[in-house]
Protein backbone atom coordinates (compact mmCIF):
# COMPACT_ATOMS: atom_id res chain seq x y z
CA UNK A 1 0.00 0.00 0.00
CA UNK A 2 2.85 2.44 0.88
CA UNK A 3 4.55 1.53 -2.37
CA UNK A 4 1.23 2.53 -4.45
CA UNK A 5 1.54 5.95 -3.00
CA UNK A 6 4.83 6.71 -2.82
CA UNK A 7 4.78 5.45 -6.55
CA UNK A 8 1.49 7.84 -7.42
CA UNK A 9 3.22 10.96 -5.58
CA UNK A 10 6.62 10.68 -6.96
CA UNK A 11 5.06 10.11 -10.16
CA UNK A 12 2.93 13.08 -10.66
CA UNK A 13 6.19 15.35 -9.69
CA UNK A 14 7.07 16.11 -13.04
CA UNK A 15 4.04 17.83 -14.14
CA UNK A 16 3.32 19.43 -10.74
CA UNK A 17 6.71 21.29 -10.52
CA UNK A 18 6.94 22.44 -14.43
CA UNK A 19 7.09 25.37 -15.57
CA UNK A 20 4.19 24.91 -18.36
CA UNK A 21 0.85 24.28 -17.73
CA UNK A 22 0.35 20.48 -16.30
CA UNK A 23 0.28 18.10 -18.89
CA UNK A 24 -0.63 14.19 -18.90
CA UNK A 25 2.27 13.07 -21.17
CA UNK A 26 4.54 14.43 -18.19
CA UNK A 27 2.81 12.07 -15.78
CA UNK A 28 2.94 9.13 -17.95
CA UNK A 29 4.74 7.58 -14.70
CA UNK A 30 1.34 7.28 -12.72
CA UNK A 31 -0.29 5.06 -15.13
CA UNK A 32 1.10 1.51 -14.64
CA UNK A 33 0.21 1.62 -10.78
CA UNK A 34 -3.20 4.18 -11.29
CA UNK A 35 -5.39 1.52 -12.21
CA UNK A 36 -4.79 -0.58 -9.27
CA UNK A 37 -6.30 1.46 -6.45
CA UNK A 38 -9.81 1.11 -8.56
CA UNK A 39 -9.07 -2.72 -8.32
CA UNK A 40 -8.80 -2.31 -4.43
CA UNK A 41 -11.85 -1.02 -3.99
CA UNK A 42 -13.72 -3.81 -5.89
CA UNK A 43 -12.29 -6.10 -4.02
CA UNK A 44 -12.97 -4.42 -0.56
CA UNK A 45 -16.57 -4.47 -1.90
CA UNK A 46 -16.65 -8.16 -2.87
CA UNK A 47 -15.54 -9.15 0.58
CA UNK A 48 -18.53 -7.28 2.24
CA UNK A 49 -20.86 -9.91 0.44
CA UNK A 50 -21.37 -13.10 2.14
CA UNK A 51 -23.21 -14.70 -0.68
CA UNK A 52 -21.57 -16.68 -3.72
CA UNK A 53 -24.38 -15.09 -5.81
CA UNK A 54 -24.09 -11.62 -5.16
CA UNK A 55 -20.07 -11.93 -5.61
CA UNK A 56 -20.51 -12.77 -9.19
CA UNK A 57 -23.28 -10.02 -9.23
CA UNK A 58 -22.14 -7.33 -8.12
CA UNK A 59 -18.72 -6.86 -9.84
CA UNK A 60 -20.35 -7.65 -13.60
CA UNK A 61 -22.58 -4.92 -13.05
CA UNK A 62 -20.68 -2.40 -11.09
CA UNK A 63 -18.56 -3.21 -14.21
CA UNK A 64 -20.84 -2.59 -16.86
CA UNK A 65 -22.15 0.22 -14.90
CA UNK A 66 -18.84 2.39 -15.26
CA UNK A 67 -17.73 0.85 -18.33
CA UNK A 68 -20.83 2.51 -19.66
CA UNK A 69 -20.30 6.00 -17.24
CA UNK A 70 -17.30 6.23 -18.38
CA UNK A 71 -18.27 5.91 -22.29
CA UNK A 72 -21.12 7.98 -22.26
CA UNK A 73 -19.07 10.81 -20.66
CA UNK A 74 -15.61 10.43 -22.51
CA UNK A 75 -18.00 10.65 -25.64
CA UNK A 76 -19.27 13.61 -24.51
CA UNK A 77 -16.65 15.26 -23.53
CA UNK A 78 -13.99 14.50 -26.43
CA UNK A 79 -16.47 15.15 -29.13
CA UNK A 80 -18.28 18.03 -27.35
CA UNK A 81 -16.61 20.36 -25.61
CA UNK A 82 -12.94 19.25 -26.22
CA UNK A 83 -13.65 19.28 -29.74
CA UNK A 84 -14.98 22.78 -30.04
CA UNK A 85 -12.72 24.32 -27.21
CA UNK A 86 -10.51 27.18 -28.67
CA UNK A 87 -7.82 26.06 -26.51
CA UNK A 88 -7.79 22.61 -28.34
CA UNK A 89 -6.76 24.43 -31.94
CA UNK A 90 -3.96 26.48 -29.56
CA UNK A 91 -2.57 22.93 -27.96
CA UNK A 92 -2.42 21.26 -31.84
CA UNK A 93 -0.50 24.28 -33.18
CA UNK A 94 -3.98 25.29 -35.76
CA UNK A 95 -2.06 28.45 -36.15
CA UNK A 96 1.32 27.07 -37.46
CA UNK A 97 -0.17 24.63 -39.34
CA UNK A 98 -2.61 27.06 -41.02
CA UNK A 99 0.69 29.18 -42.05
CA UNK A 100 1.80 25.96 -44.07
CA UNK A 101 -0.77 25.83 -45.66
CA UNK A 102 -1.27 29.08 -46.96
CA UNK A 103 2.24 28.36 -48.13
CA UNK A 104 1.50 25.48 -49.57
CA UNK A 105 -1.61 26.15 -50.77
CA UNK A 106 -0.37 29.07 -52.73
CA UNK A 107 2.49 27.48 -54.21
CA UNK A 108 0.58 24.38 -54.55
CA UNK A 109 3.00 21.82 -53.29
CA UNK A 110 2.92 20.28 -49.83
CA UNK A 111 -0.22 20.16 -47.28
CA UNK A 112 -2.22 23.09 -47.63
CA UNK A 113 -4.69 21.91 -44.82
CA UNK A 114 -6.89 19.70 -46.74
CA UNK A 115 -5.17 17.24 -48.64
CA UNK A 116 -1.73 17.19 -50.84
CA UNK A 117 -0.54 18.68 -53.45
CA UNK A 118 1.92 17.96 -55.99
CA UNK A 119 4.00 20.37 -58.04
CA UNK A 120 5.12 24.33 -57.34
CA UNK A 121 3.00 26.29 -59.82
CA UNK A 122 5.30 28.50 -61.93
CA UNK A 123 6.82 32.27 -61.19
CA UNK A 124 5.03 32.23 -58.03
CA UNK A 125 7.37 33.62 -54.79
CA UNK A 126 6.40 33.17 -50.89
CA UNK A 127 8.37 35.84 -49.06
CA UNK A 128 8.45 34.61 -45.22
CA UNK A 129 9.59 37.25 -42.16
CA UNK A 130 11.94 35.04 -39.82
CA UNK A 131 10.23 35.64 -36.87
CA UNK A 132 7.35 33.43 -38.39
CA UNK A 133 9.56 30.12 -38.59
CA UNK A 134 10.58 30.64 -34.64
CA UNK A 135 6.77 30.04 -34.19
CA UNK A 136 6.45 26.20 -34.60
CA UNK A 137 8.74 23.53 -35.66
CA UNK A 138 5.59 22.24 -37.47
CA UNK A 139 6.15 25.34 -39.96
CA UNK A 140 9.46 24.29 -41.19
CA UNK A 141 8.47 20.81 -40.68
CA UNK A 142 5.30 21.21 -43.43
CA UNK A 143 6.81 23.82 -45.59
CA UNK A 144 8.56 21.63 -48.49
CA UNK A 145 12.25 23.08 -49.51
CA UNK A 146 11.58 25.44 -52.43
CA UNK A 147 13.62 28.00 -54.28
CA UNK A 148 10.10 30.08 -54.46
CA UNK A 149 10.45 30.58 -51.05
CA UNK A 150 12.41 33.34 -50.04
CA UNK A 151 13.37 33.86 -45.97
CA UNK A 152 13.50 38.00 -45.41
CA UNK A 153 16.15 39.39 -44.18
CA UNK A 154 16.81 40.56 -40.58
CA UNK A 155 18.41 43.83 -40.16
CA UNK A 156 17.99 45.39 -43.38
CA UNK A 157 15.72 46.64 -46.05
CA UNK A 158 12.87 44.28 -47.69
CA UNK A 159 13.56 43.78 -50.92
CA UNK A 160 11.07 44.31 -53.58
CA UNK A 161 9.03 41.72 -55.62
CA UNK A 162 9.14 40.23 -58.71
CA UNK A 163 6.56 40.85 -61.21
CA UNK A 164 4.72 37.78 -61.12
CA UNK A 165 2.12 36.70 -58.39
CA UNK A 166 3.51 36.53 -54.87
CA UNK A 167 2.54 36.41 -50.97
CA UNK A 168 4.14 37.88 -48.08
CA UNK A 169 3.62 36.66 -44.45
CA UNK A 170 4.70 38.60 -41.75
CA UNK A 171 5.13 39.06 -38.29
CA UNK A 172 1.55 41.16 -36.96
CA UNK A 173 2.97 42.94 -34.01
CA UNK A 174 5.74 45.10 -36.08
CA UNK A 175 5.20 47.92 -38.19
CA UNK A 176 3.72 47.40 -41.12
CA UNK A 177 6.07 50.03 -43.42
CA UNK A 178 8.58 47.34 -44.37
CA UNK A 179 5.83 45.52 -46.54
CA UNK A 180 4.90 48.80 -48.35
CA UNK A 181 8.15 49.50 -50.34
CA UNK A 182 7.94 45.12 -51.42
CA UNK A 183 4.44 45.74 -53.28
CA UNK A 184 4.70 45.84 -57.08
CA UNK A 185 2.41 47.93 -59.07
CA UNK A 186 -0.28 47.96 -60.49
CA UNK A 187 -1.72 44.77 -58.51
CA UNK A 188 -3.55 43.54 -56.84
CA UNK A 189 -3.40 43.79 -53.14
CA UNK A 190 -5.41 41.74 -50.88
CA UNK A 191 -4.62 41.22 -47.01
CA UNK A 192 -5.65 38.40 -44.63
CA UNK A 193 -5.77 37.75 -40.98
CA UNK A 194 -4.47 34.31 -39.64
CA UNK A 195 -5.86 32.54 -37.13
CA UNK A 196 -4.87 32.51 -33.59
CA UNK A 197 -2.19 30.92 -31.42
CA UNK A 198 -1.28 30.56 -27.94
CA UNK A 199 1.24 28.56 -26.22
CA UNK A 200 1.64 27.81 -22.71
CA UNK A 201 3.68 30.90 -21.65
CA UNK A 202 1.47 33.43 -23.87
CA UNK A 203 -1.39 35.05 -21.44
CA UNK A 204 -3.36 35.72 -24.56
CA UNK A 205 -4.00 34.49 -27.77
CA UNK A 206 -2.46 36.20 -30.60
CA UNK A 207 -2.70 36.33 -34.50
CA UNK A 208 -0.12 34.04 -36.23
CA UNK A 209 0.52 35.85 -39.13
CA UNK A 210 -0.69 38.83 -41.57
CA UNK A 211 -0.48 37.96 -45.47
CA UNK A 212 -0.05 40.34 -48.12
CA UNK A 213 -1.27 38.39 -51.64
CA UNK A 214 0.04 40.66 -54.29
CA UNK A 215 -0.54 39.41 -58.25
CA UNK A 216 -0.35 41.53 -61.13
CA UNK A 217 -3.01 43.84 -62.95
CA UNK A 218 -3.02 44.03 -66.58
CA UNK A 219 -6.43 45.27 -67.18
CA UNK A 220 -7.72 47.92 -65.16
CA UNK A 221 -11.21 46.98 -63.50
CA UNK A 222 -14.57 48.33 -64.51
CA UNK A 223 -16.26 50.39 -62.06
CA UNK A 224 -19.12 50.40 -60.53
CA UNK A 225 -18.83 53.61 -58.79
CA UNK A 226 -16.43 56.90 -58.91
CA UNK A 227 -15.16 59.22 -56.13
CA UNK A 228 -13.10 62.10 -56.17
CA UNK A 229 -9.33 61.84 -56.42
CA UNK A 230 -9.44 58.63 -58.84
CA UNK A 231 -11.07 55.90 -56.81
CA UNK A 232 -12.92 53.39 -57.86
CA UNK A 233 -15.30 50.80 -56.50
CA UNK A 234 -15.07 48.11 -58.79
CA UNK A 235 -17.10 45.33 -56.67
CA UNK A 236 -18.87 44.55 -53.45
CA UNK A 237 -20.38 41.63 -51.30
CA UNK A 238 -21.75 40.90 -48.20
CA UNK A 239 -22.65 38.18 -46.22
CA UNK A 240 -24.79 37.65 -42.75
CA UNK A 241 -22.80 36.12 -39.93
CA UNK A 242 -23.34 35.33 -36.22
CA UNK A 243 -22.20 38.45 -35.32
CA UNK A 244 -23.71 40.71 -37.88
CA UNK A 245 -22.40 41.77 -41.35
CA UNK A 246 -19.39 40.94 -43.65
CA UNK A 247 -19.43 43.51 -46.18
CA UNK A 248 -15.99 42.72 -48.87
CA UNK A 249 -15.66 46.28 -51.16
CA UNK A 250 -12.80 46.24 -53.60
CA UNK A 251 -11.02 49.76 -54.30
CA UNK A 252 -9.14 50.63 -57.54
CA UNK A 253 -6.87 53.71 -57.81
CA UNK A 254 -6.51 55.69 -61.38
CA UNK A 255 -3.73 57.88 -59.43
CA UNK A 256 -1.66 58.11 -56.63
CA UNK A 257 -3.47 59.62 -53.63
CA UNK A 258 -1.12 60.62 -51.07
CA UNK A 259 -4.01 61.56 -48.32
CA UNK A 260 -5.02 59.83 -45.93
CA UNK A 261 -8.89 58.56 -45.95
CA UNK A 262 -11.21 56.74 -43.94
CA UNK A 263 -13.52 54.26 -45.52
CA UNK A 264 -17.23 54.59 -44.01
CA UNK A 265 -19.70 51.95 -43.92
CA UNK A 266 -23.10 53.11 -42.69
CA UNK A 267 -25.84 50.50 -41.96
CA UNK A 268 -29.63 52.50 -42.55
CA UNK A 269 -32.57 51.32 -42.16
CA UNK A 270 -35.20 53.91 -42.82
CA UNK A 271 -33.19 56.41 -43.38
CA UNK A 272 -31.26 56.18 -40.21
CA UNK A 273 -28.20 54.71 -39.04
CA UNK A 274 -28.32 51.44 -36.93
CA UNK A 275 -24.64 50.43 -37.39
CA UNK A 276 -21.49 51.24 -38.81
CA UNK A 277 -17.62 50.64 -39.26
CA UNK A 278 -15.23 53.39 -39.66
CA UNK A 279 -11.53 52.16 -41.08
CA UNK A 280 -8.86 52.75 -42.86
CA UNK A 281 -8.40 50.34 -45.89
CA UNK A 282 -7.78 46.74 -45.29
CA UNK A 283 -7.67 47.23 -41.66
CA UNK A 284 -5.24 49.97 -41.47
CA UNK A 285 -2.17 47.51 -42.99
CA UNK A 286 -2.61 49.48 -46.66
CA UNK A 287 -3.44 53.48 -45.73
CA UNK A 288 -4.79 55.52 -49.15
CA UNK A 289 -1.79 57.51 -49.19
CA UNK A 290 0.65 54.70 -50.06
CA UNK A 291 -1.75 54.24 -53.32
CA UNK A 292 -0.41 54.04 -56.38
CA UNK A 293 -1.82 54.14 -59.38
CA UNK A 294 -2.90 50.99 -60.59
CA UNK A 295 -3.47 49.41 -56.69
CA UNK A 296 -6.40 46.97 -56.45
CA UNK A 297 -7.23 47.12 -52.54
CA UNK A 298 -9.30 44.49 -51.25
CA UNK A 299 -11.00 46.06 -48.24
CA UNK A 300 -13.09 43.93 -45.75
CA UNK A 301 -15.87 45.76 -43.09
CA UNK A 302 -17.78 43.91 -40.23
CA UNK A 303 -20.88 45.48 -38.50
CA UNK A 304 -22.85 44.75 -35.41
CA UNK A 305 -26.02 43.86 -35.65
CA UNK A 306 -29.18 42.81 -34.25
CA UNK A 307 -32.07 40.58 -35.62
CA UNK A 308 -31.76 39.46 -39.35
CA UNK A 309 -31.66 42.53 -42.19
CA UNK A 310 -34.56 43.64 -43.98
CA UNK A 311 -33.50 44.01 -47.69
CA UNK A 312 -36.92 46.42 -48.19
CA UNK A 313 -35.77 48.76 -45.41
CA UNK A 314 -32.12 48.56 -45.54
CA UNK A 315 -29.32 49.78 -47.45
CA UNK A 316 -25.73 50.76 -47.28
CA UNK A 317 -23.86 53.88 -47.43
CA UNK A 318 -20.17 53.90 -48.21
CA UNK A 319 -17.52 56.65 -49.31
CA UNK A 320 -14.62 58.21 -47.74
CA UNK A 321 -13.30 61.34 -45.83
CA UNK A 322 -10.50 62.62 -44.41
CA UNK A 323 -9.91 61.92 -40.86
CA UNK A 324 -8.95 65.38 -39.69
CA UNK A 325 -11.81 67.39 -40.28
CA UNK A 326 -14.49 64.39 -41.75
CA UNK A 327 -14.27 65.98 -45.27
CA UNK A 328 -15.85 63.24 -47.59
CA UNK A 329 -14.80 62.36 -51.33
CA UNK A 330 -17.54 63.55 -53.77
CA UNK A 331 -19.10 60.88 -55.63
CA UNK A 332 -18.74 61.61 -59.42
CA UNK A 333 -21.56 61.01 -62.15
CA UNK A 334 -20.89 59.85 -65.71
CA UNK A 335 -19.99 63.00 -66.74
CA UNK A 336 -17.46 63.14 -63.61
CA UNK A 337 -19.60 66.20 -62.07
CA UNK A 338 -20.19 66.03 -57.88
CA UNK A 339 -23.25 63.58 -57.45
CA UNK A 340 -23.36 63.49 -53.72
CA UNK A 341 -21.16 62.36 -51.07
CA UNK A 342 -21.73 58.24 -50.90
CA UNK A 343 -22.36 55.41 -52.69
CA UNK A 344 -25.81 53.36 -51.65
CA UNK A 345 -25.41 49.78 -51.91
CA UNK A 346 -28.65 47.64 -51.60
CA UNK A 347 -28.69 45.24 -48.86
CA UNK A 348 -29.11 41.35 -49.43
CA UNK A 349 -29.78 38.67 -46.57
CA UNK A 350 -27.26 35.81 -47.45
CA UNK A 351 -27.07 33.75 -44.35
CA UNK A 352 -23.24 32.33 -43.52
CA UNK A 353 -23.33 29.66 -41.11
CA UNK A 354 -20.00 28.84 -40.16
Amino acid sequence: MALLVIWTVTMTLPTLLAEDAPHFLRAVGVLPLVAVFPALGMDWLLAQQPSRRWRMTLPIGLTTVTLLFALGSTAAAYFGDYAHADMTAYWFEDGAEALAGAVNGFLGDGWDGEQMRHGTLDKQDVYIDPALWEISSSVSFLVPPSPAVHTLPVGAAWPPIGNGPAVIFVWPYEDPQRVWPMLSAPAEIRIERGPLSQGDRDPEPFTTYRAFYVNPVETPPQAVARFQDGVHLVDHAMQRTPEGLRVELEWYATADLGKDYTVFVHYMRDGQRIGQDDAQPAEGHYPTRLWRAGDWVHDTHFIALEGAPDPARDQLYLGFYRPQDSQRLDLLDQAGNPAGTYFILPVIHEQNNE
